[in-house]
Order: C-alpha cells, then structure tokens, then sequence
C-alpha cells in the first residue's frame, strides 16, 4: 500500500507533462498556420499593389501560385492541430477576439490570393541574360489579351530577391517580343540598352530602353 500511492502520483504527473507538451505543440502548429495565412496575404500584396517581383536564381517567384502553397500550408498546420487536439484532448479554448482575428486573415489570404491569381493568368516572366558585369539581372514581364499587349521591365540588383520597376512597354496584337525571341541586351558598365522589335505589322514601343543597374 505505500509504495502504491507514490506511483499513481508519478504516473498522474506525467500524463500532465504530456497534456503540457501537447498544448505547447498545438499553440506552435497554430502559430504556424498564422503565419502562413499573414505570408500568403504578404506576397499578394506585394504583388499587385507594388508590382515587386521575388527572383530567386533565375526563377520569378509568381504570388498567386505562392499563395496557393502558403495557403496549402496553412491548411495543413491547422488540420495536424486538430488531430492532435483529437487524440490528447481539449486544451484551452482561444478567445472569440482571437478566433475573429484568424478567421479575418483567413478571408484575407484566400481573396488576395484569388486576385493574384486572375492578375497573373495573362503574364509570364523572364530572367534576361546576361547579367552586367556587376551581377545586376534584368526581368521582364510579358502581358497579353486578346489584341493588347506590354509588358514591364525591372532590374534586379546584385545579391537582391526584390525586383524595382524601371520601364514600361507596349505590343500591338497582343505580341509578346521576349517569348517570340526579339529582343536583345547589350551592357556597358552599370548602364543596358535593350532593345525590342516587332513582329512583322506588329509594333513594339518603345523599341529601344536604357536601364541602369541599380534602378
């Protein structure tokens, strides 16, 4: 009898280290998920309202797909929380400001998210070679609907995953010069020409830009 009452304290002690372990494991699964909603909300943002583009190596980062995987994330975290809350049991309830808070960024990131994506249907991107002799990479994007076409040029400092918008252009019939290969790049120092040609009765304007690195 007295050996008894011992372990049932230290087995009552360690099912509460466990329940311990397991409400600090759910808040960090929900954190998780937060963050992953405020990211996805982050990359529409800077994708529609600054026109900022994310490179890294040669690859464009589009928001809209980004969003997509954050959010695929964010769903992830939140459903693990849930079946490890199903198997270790209720642990403390968030209050109703916190879960009004979640459910807004939410509504947030799946309606920016959407946007991006429409935004982003008519446009490719492209890292141009060669890069100045100081590393500094020029990106374009290419846009087309029906008969209008354009597009926008960035530059990309050296050692930067942040694009800076430098110039603009313009393609009858919805031509894309970058995909149709008419386009070329010549650098002398920190200073590019590039230079943009048509497809036969079809213009670009301007057909000649002078992009200096940093933007």
């Amino acid at each position: 009898m007295g050996d008894e009452a011992p372990r049932r304290s230290g087995g009552t002690a360690g099912v509460a280290r466990a329940q311990d372990r397991a409400v600090r494991m759910r808040r960090r699964l929900g954190r998780a998920a937060i963050a992953s909603l405020a990211a996805a909300v982050s990359f529409a943002v800077l994708g529609v309202a600054t026109g900022r583009l994310v490179v890294v190596g040669d690859a464009v980062v589009r928001p809209g797909p980004a969003g997509v995987v954050l959010l695929e994330l964010a769903g992830a975290l939140a459903a693990a929380r849930v079946a490890l809350a199903r198997r270790t049991g209720p642990g403390p309830v968030p209050g109703r400001p916190h879960r009004a808070r979640v459910a807004l960024l939410t509504v947030a990131a799946v309606g920016t998210t959407g946007l991006s994506l429409l935004a982003d249907v008519p446009a490719s991107y492209r890292v141009l070679a060669p890069p100045g002799p100081d590393g500094c990479r020029v990106v374009v994007e290419e846009r087309s609907f029906l008969m209008a076409g354009g597009g926008r040029v960035h530059v990309l400092p050296p050692y930067a995953v942040l694009t800076r918008e430098v110039g603009r252009y313009d393609a009858d019939d919805g031509y894309r010069p970058f995909t149709a290969g008419s386009w070329s790049l010549t650098w002398r120092d920190e200073a590019a020409t590039l230079h943009l040609s048509g497809g036969g009765t079809d213009p670009v304007w301007p057909s000649e830009q002078q992009v200096s690195c940093p933007g």
